[in-house]
């Protein structure tokens, strides 16, 4: 078996308040935002030394304080790598990682060969995301508890199924199961029962939805997908409450082939796609509308991250993101009159998104 590359700790924080879900329902779709006004939108507040370019804030209890682009932040004491700077008079600074502080979520990123792993330590669960940097922008999530870990989903390449096992191993984590849904390739790399809806079962068959498209795959991708999938798994259903690994999953309707999966004791939710800069593959114009709603309803659950399997996780900004996305590409299908029109005006429109072959597959749908 291949030797993973040294394993690079990029940063941590610690946290020792309760958490409080905290997310910048009103900001701009750039990916920083303003650190002054986040925090005194919130009720905290931000002291500025003009001569030091030292910033020093107070959010329900956590302290922040950095100097303006060292590259140093320090959090409660302890001190994170995140980069600062200057805009237009405003301090700015990563969103998702301003999110991730002010709702006490750990954050660290291990780097291997390969992919990376990005941990979101809650205290007695920690959730793994596995960026695989592989061209479908696959994420795999690992949910740890004590000496158990649950898999939510497999990924496409062999290389990456066979790094993400490797990692898995060198855990000594007990697999207490695994919860495939849209990816289950590369299942028997994980040695573990698998865990999935009839429905999802039916579409990894021969004529399915999920196999078709691993079918194309290997027909753009060549050998270096993983085509195995399970013939059978564990029945679980829509609405049921299963305990894999001491860790209690809900299974969710997803409108779709197979499901989605909420975490209620970390309150994340697990989805198939979303993703603040991504396009979707929207099937008509019903489907935009379910799913606006279904970002609603993620609103007024105030999840903590919202998991998909082409995204790293995100805070609720990206679900403002997402149906200010949803809203504007419904009224670019109505106004436009075939499908090559509906393209152009939703890449113009969203020209920094990536995904493109997504609103190609959309533009089919709604234009057939």
């Amino acid at each position: 078996m291949k030797k993973l590359h040294t394993i690079k700790i990029i940063g941590t924080t610690v946290f020792a308040t309760a958490m409080t879900m905290t997310s910048f329902a009103y900001a701009n779709t750039n990916e920083n935002i303003a650190f002054r006004t986040a925090i005194e939108a919130k009720g905290g507040t931000v002291n500025y030394d003009d001569t030091l370019k030292k910033v020093t804030a107070n959010y329900n209890g956590t302290e922040i304080n950095f100097i303006i682009g060292s590259g140093k932040i320090n959090v409660n004491g302890t001190v994170v790598n995140e980069q600062t700077y200057l805009e237009r008079g405003n301090t700015m600074i990563n969103k998702t990682f301003l999110e991730n502080i002010l709702n006490n979520v750990a954050v660290s990123e291990t780097k291997l060969e390969i992919g990376t792993i990005k941990t979101y330590d809650f205290g007695d669960i920690k959730l793994n995301a596995y960026l695989t940097n592989d061209v479908l922008n696959d994420v795999t999530y690992i949910v740890e508890k004590g000496d158990n870990a649950v898999i939510i989903e497999g990924t496409a390449f062999h290389n990456n199924v066979d790094e993400l096992a490797e990692y898995i191993k060198l855990s000594g984590k007990n697999i207490a199961g695994a919860l495939m849904a849209y990816h289950p390739n590369g299942y028997d790399k994980f040695h573990t029962d698998v865990y999935a809806t009839e429905n999802a079962v039916n579409s990894w068959q021969q004529g399915g939805s999920i196999r078709s498209l691993v079918d194309g795959f290997v027909v753009t991708f060549g050998d270096g997908i993983a085509t195995e999938m399970p013939q059978t798994a564990k029945t679980i259903t829509v609405e049921q409450n299963i305990t894999l690994g001491e860790i209690e999953f809900h299974i969710i309707e997803a409108g779709d082939d197979a499901y989605s999966v909420e975490i209620p004791e970390i309150n994340c939710i697990y989805r198939h796609m979303m993703g603040s800069k991504c396009h979707n593959i929207l099937t008509s114009l019903e489907h935009i509308d379910a799913m606006i709603a279904e970002m609603k309803q993620y609103k007024q659950k105030n999840y903590a991250l919202i998991l998909t399997s082409h995204y790293e996780p995100e805070t609720l900004s990206a679900v403002d993101e997402k149906i200010n996305y949803l809203e504007t590409v419904k009224q670019i299908a109505l106004q436009s009159n075939n499908a090559e029109e509906f393209k152009t005006n939703v890449k113009q429109k969203f020209a920094d998104y990536t995904g493109e072959n997504y609103i190609d597959m959309t533009a089919g749908f709604l234009f057939p």
